[in-house]
Protein backbone atom coordinates (compact mmCIF):
# COMPACT_ATOMS: atom_id res chain seq x y z
CA UNK A 1 0.00 0.00 0.00
CA UNK A 2 1.24 3.46 -0.93
CA UNK A 3 -0.50 6.80 -0.30
CA UNK A 4 0.43 10.19 -1.71
CA UNK A 5 -1.70 13.23 -0.84
CA UNK A 6 -2.84 15.46 -3.73
CA UNK A 7 -0.44 18.20 -2.60
CA UNK A 8 2.53 15.87 -2.08
CA UNK A 9 5.66 17.85 -2.97
CA UNK A 10 7.35 14.90 -4.67
CA UNK A 11 4.29 13.95 -6.72
CA UNK A 12 3.43 10.34 -7.40
CA UNK A 13 0.18 8.40 -7.11
CA UNK A 14 -1.40 6.27 -4.40
CA UNK A 15 -1.56 2.52 -4.94
CA UNK A 16 -2.75 -0.64 -3.29
CA UNK A 17 -2.10 -4.29 -4.16
CA UNK A 18 -3.24 -7.63 -2.78
CA UNK A 19 -2.28 -11.23 -3.59
CA UNK A 20 -3.54 -14.62 -2.37
CA UNK A 21 -1.97 -18.03 -3.00
CA UNK A 22 -3.60 -21.30 -2.02
CA UNK A 23 -1.74 -24.58 -2.66
CA UNK A 24 -2.61 -28.12 -1.72
CA UNK A 25 -1.16 -31.61 -2.20
CA UNK A 26 -2.49 -35.12 -1.71
CA UNK A 27 -1.04 -38.45 -2.82
CA UNK A 28 -0.80 -42.21 -2.51
CA UNK A 29 2.56 -43.93 -2.03
CA UNK A 30 3.81 -47.51 -1.80
CA UNK A 31 6.98 -49.37 -2.81
CA UNK A 32 6.18 -49.53 -6.56
CA UNK A 33 3.32 -47.13 -7.27
CA UNK A 34 2.88 -43.44 -6.45
CA UNK A 35 0.09 -41.03 -7.33
CA UNK A 36 0.72 -37.35 -6.64
CA UNK A 37 -1.89 -34.58 -6.99
CA UNK A 38 -1.36 -30.85 -6.51
CA UNK A 39 -3.61 -27.85 -6.85
CA UNK A 40 -2.84 -24.14 -6.91
CA UNK A 41 -4.96 -20.99 -7.05
CA UNK A 42 -3.42 -17.52 -7.35
CA UNK A 43 -5.41 -14.29 -7.44
CA UNK A 44 -4.05 -10.77 -7.25
CA UNK A 45 -4.99 -7.22 -8.13
CA UNK A 46 -3.82 -3.65 -7.77
CA UNK A 47 -4.98 -0.14 -8.46
CA UNK A 48 -4.20 0.94 -12.02
CA UNK A 49 -3.95 4.72 -12.25
CA UNK A 50 -2.15 4.43 -15.61
CA UNK A 51 -5.22 2.70 -17.10
CA UNK A 52 -7.84 5.33 -17.95
CA UNK A 53 -10.61 2.77 -18.53
CA UNK A 54 -10.54 0.96 -15.17
CA UNK A 55 -9.44 1.56 -11.60
CA UNK A 56 -8.38 -1.97 -10.65
CA UNK A 57 -6.19 -4.32 -12.70
CA UNK A 58 -5.74 -8.05 -12.27
CA UNK A 59 -2.06 -8.77 -11.65
CA UNK A 60 -2.20 -12.55 -11.12
CA UNK A 61 -4.85 -15.11 -12.01
CA UNK A 62 -4.18 -18.84 -12.20
CA UNK A 63 -6.02 -22.04 -11.34
CA UNK A 64 -3.98 -25.20 -11.91
CA UNK A 65 -4.41 -28.90 -11.17
CA UNK A 66 -1.59 -31.38 -11.75
CA UNK A 67 -1.69 -35.17 -11.37
CA UNK A 68 1.11 -37.68 -11.93
CA UNK A 69 1.04 -41.49 -11.62
CA UNK A 70 4.34 -43.40 -11.44
CA UNK A 71 5.08 -47.12 -11.55
CA UNK A 72 8.59 -48.18 -10.55
CA UNK A 73 10.77 -49.64 -13.30
CA UNK A 74 14.25 -49.92 -11.78
CA UNK A 75 15.90 -48.17 -8.83
CA UNK A 76 15.01 -44.47 -9.16
CA UNK A 77 13.38 -44.73 -12.60
CA UNK A 78 9.61 -44.83 -13.06
CA UNK A 79 7.11 -45.22 -15.88
CA UNK A 80 5.05 -42.05 -15.71
CA UNK A 81 1.78 -40.52 -16.89
CA UNK A 82 0.80 -36.94 -16.02
CA UNK A 83 -2.12 -34.61 -16.66
CA UNK A 84 -2.30 -30.87 -16.09
CA UNK A 85 -5.32 -28.54 -16.25
CA UNK A 86 -4.97 -24.76 -16.20
CA UNK A 87 -7.40 -21.85 -16.61
CA UNK A 88 -8.28 -18.30 -15.52
CA UNK A 89 -11.14 -16.95 -13.40
CA UNK A 90 -11.00 -13.17 -14.01
CA UNK A 91 -10.90 -10.75 -16.92
CA UNK A 92 -7.59 -9.06 -17.71
CA UNK A 93 -7.10 -6.36 -20.32
CA UNK A 94 -4.36 -4.64 -22.25
CA UNK A 95 -4.01 -1.19 -20.58
CA UNK A 96 -6.26 1.56 -22.00
CA UNK A 97 -8.05 -0.86 -24.34
CA UNK A 98 -11.02 -3.22 -24.27
CA UNK A 99 -8.90 -6.05 -25.67
CA UNK A 100 -9.04 -9.04 -23.35
CA UNK A 101 -5.88 -10.94 -22.46
CA UNK A 102 -7.87 -13.57 -20.56
CA UNK A 103 -11.39 -14.21 -19.29
CA UNK A 104 -13.15 -16.79 -17.06
CA UNK A 105 -12.29 -20.23 -18.45
CA UNK A 106 -10.71 -18.62 -21.49
CA UNK A 107 -8.16 -19.89 -22.18
CA UNK A 108 -8.44 -23.45 -20.90
CA UNK A 109 -5.29 -25.53 -21.22
CA UNK A 110 -4.70 -29.28 -20.87
CA UNK A 111 -1.34 -31.08 -20.97
CA UNK A 112 -1.03 -34.87 -21.11
CA UNK A 113 2.33 -36.63 -21.05
CA UNK A 114 3.52 -40.26 -21.16
CA UNK A 115 7.13 -41.20 -20.49
CA UNK A 116 9.63 -41.82 -17.71
CA UNK A 117 10.34 -40.06 -14.42
CA UNK A 118 13.78 -40.01 -12.74
CA UNK A 119 14.00 -39.19 -9.02
CA UNK A 120 17.67 -39.10 -7.95
CA UNK A 121 17.07 -37.10 -4.74
CA UNK A 122 14.27 -36.44 -2.31
CA UNK A 123 12.20 -33.55 -3.62
CA UNK A 124 13.67 -33.79 -7.15
CA UNK A 125 11.91 -35.09 -10.26
CA UNK A 126 13.00 -35.10 -13.91
CA UNK A 127 10.33 -36.32 -16.35
CA UNK A 128 10.88 -36.94 -20.06
CA UNK A 129 7.81 -37.62 -22.17
CA UNK A 130 8.39 -38.57 -25.83
CA UNK A 131 4.63 -38.48 -26.28
CA UNK A 132 2.88 -35.30 -25.10
CA UNK A 133 -0.42 -33.65 -26.00
CA UNK A 134 -1.27 -29.94 -25.63
CA UNK A 135 -4.78 -28.52 -25.91
CA UNK A 136 -5.69 -24.84 -25.61
CA UNK A 137 -9.29 -23.62 -25.97
CA UNK A 138 -10.43 -19.98 -26.19
CA UNK A 139 -14.19 -19.50 -25.94
CA UNK A 140 -14.25 -15.74 -26.59
CA UNK A 141 -12.75 -15.22 -30.05
CA UNK A 142 -14.36 -11.77 -30.47
CA UNK A 143 -12.67 -9.85 -27.66
CA UNK A 144 -9.54 -11.99 -27.33
CA UNK A 145 -6.66 -12.48 -29.74
CA UNK A 146 -6.52 -16.26 -30.11
CA UNK A 147 -3.26 -15.95 -32.08
CA UNK A 148 -1.59 -15.24 -28.71
CA UNK A 149 -2.22 -18.90 -27.92
CA UNK A 150 -1.21 -20.32 -31.30
CA UNK A 151 -4.79 -20.91 -32.47
CA UNK A 152 -5.32 -20.53 -36.22
CA UNK A 153 -7.99 -18.41 -37.94
CA UNK A 154 -11.43 -20.01 -37.93
CA UNK A 155 -10.71 -22.22 -34.92
CA UNK A 156 -11.25 -21.98 -31.17
CA UNK A 157 -9.05 -24.89 -30.11
CA UNK A 158 -5.42 -25.86 -30.57
CA UNK A 159 -4.60 -29.57 -30.59
CA UNK A 160 -0.89 -30.33 -30.71
CA UNK A 161 1.28 -33.45 -30.37
CA UNK A 162 4.94 -33.34 -29.39
CA UNK A 163 7.36 -34.09 -26.54
CA UNK A 164 7.91 -32.50 -23.15
CA UNK A 165 10.41 -32.27 -20.30
CA UNK A 166 9.46 -31.30 -16.74
CA UNK A 167 11.90 -30.66 -13.88
CA UNK A 168 10.84 -30.01 -10.29
CA UNK A 169 12.99 -29.55 -7.22
CA UNK A 170 12.20 -28.43 -3.68
CA UNK A 171 15.34 -27.56 -1.70
CA UNK A 172 15.51 -26.57 1.98
CA UNK A 173 19.07 -25.43 2.73
CA UNK A 174 17.95 -24.29 6.21
CA UNK A 175 14.66 -24.51 8.09
CA UNK A 176 13.76 -20.88 7.33
CA UNK A 177 14.33 -21.02 3.55
CA UNK A 178 12.46 -23.08 0.94
CA UNK A 179 13.51 -22.88 -2.72
CA UNK A 180 11.08 -24.38 -5.25
CA UNK A 181 12.08 -24.67 -8.91
CA UNK A 182 9.84 -25.74 -11.80
CA UNK A 183 10.95 -26.00 -15.43
CA UNK A 184 8.73 -27.09 -18.32
CA UNK A 185 9.59 -27.49 -22.00
CA UNK A 186 7.24 -28.53 -24.79
CA UNK A 187 8.05 -28.87 -28.48
CA UNK A 188 6.18 -30.08 -31.53
CA UNK A 189 9.57 -30.23 -33.35
CA UNK A 190 8.79 -26.98 -35.18
CA UNK A 191 8.31 -24.57 -32.29
CA UNK A 192 9.16 -24.61 -28.60
CA UNK A 193 7.70 -23.41 -25.31
CA UNK A 194 9.98 -22.87 -22.27
CA UNK A 195 8.71 -21.98 -18.81
CA UNK A 196 10.80 -21.54 -15.65
CA UNK A 197 9.34 -20.62 -12.26
CA UNK A 198 11.50 -20.10 -9.18
CA UNK A 199 9.87 -19.44 -5.79
CA UNK A 200 11.89 -18.71 -2.67
CA UNK A 201 10.06 -18.52 0.66
CA UNK A 202 11.77 -16.93 3.66
CA UNK A 203 10.06 -17.85 6.93
CA UNK A 204 9.97 -14.89 9.33
CA UNK A 205 8.02 -16.55 12.13
CA UNK A 206 5.13 -18.97 12.62
CA UNK A 207 2.62 -16.87 10.67
CA UNK A 208 4.59 -14.54 8.39
CA UNK A 209 6.93 -15.13 5.48
CA UNK A 210 8.44 -13.32 2.52
CA UNK A 211 8.35 -14.68 -1.03
CA UNK A 212 10.44 -13.92 -4.09
CA UNK A 213 9.13 -15.26 -7.41
CA UNK A 214 11.00 -15.16 -10.72
CA UNK A 215 9.14 -16.36 -13.82
CA UNK A 216 10.90 -16.12 -17.21
CA UNK A 217 9.10 -17.66 -20.20
CA UNK A 218 9.74 -18.06 -23.90
CA UNK A 219 7.07 -19.20 -26.36
CA UNK A 220 7.34 -19.08 -30.14
CA UNK A 221 4.26 -21.26 -30.65
CA UNK A 222 2.17 -18.07 -30.78
CA UNK A 223 1.13 -16.72 -34.18
CA UNK A 224 2.83 -13.37 -34.85
CA UNK A 225 2.32 -10.79 -37.59
CA UNK A 226 4.82 -10.31 -40.42
CA UNK A 227 8.47 -10.49 -39.38
CA UNK A 228 7.77 -10.12 -35.68
CA UNK A 229 9.67 -12.61 -33.53
CA UNK A 230 8.84 -14.11 -30.15
CA UNK A 231 10.55 -12.41 -27.20
CA UNK A 232 11.42 -13.45 -23.68
CA UNK A 233 8.61 -12.83 -21.19
CA UNK A 234 9.38 -12.09 -17.55
CA UNK A 235 7.43 -11.74 -14.31
CA UNK A 236 8.79 -10.92 -10.85
CA UNK A 237 7.12 -10.70 -7.46
CA UNK A 238 8.37 -9.76 -4.00
CA UNK A 239 5.86 -9.95 -1.16
CA UNK A 240 5.61 -10.16 2.62
CA UNK A 241 2.46 -11.53 4.18
CA UNK A 242 0.56 -14.07 6.25
CA UNK A 243 1.33 -17.72 5.52
CA UNK A 244 0.09 -20.89 7.19
CA UNK A 245 0.32 -24.61 6.45
CA UNK A 246 -2.30 -27.25 7.29
CA UNK A 247 -1.31 -30.92 7.55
Amino acid sequence: QNYVSPNGYQGGVSSFAVLSIVKGQIGYYNDRFTWENTGEWRAGGSTAKEDTLRYVACTDDLFRLYSKANYKAVNKLYYSFSAEFETRFFKTYKPNTTTLKSAPFSPVRMNLALGIDYKPLEGMSLSFSPLAYKMIHVADTVNMNKADFGIEVGKKTLNDIGSSIRFEYVWKPVREVVLETKFYMYTNYKRVELDLEVNCDFIINRFFSARLMLHPRYDNTVILDGQEKAKLQFKELLSIGFAHKFR
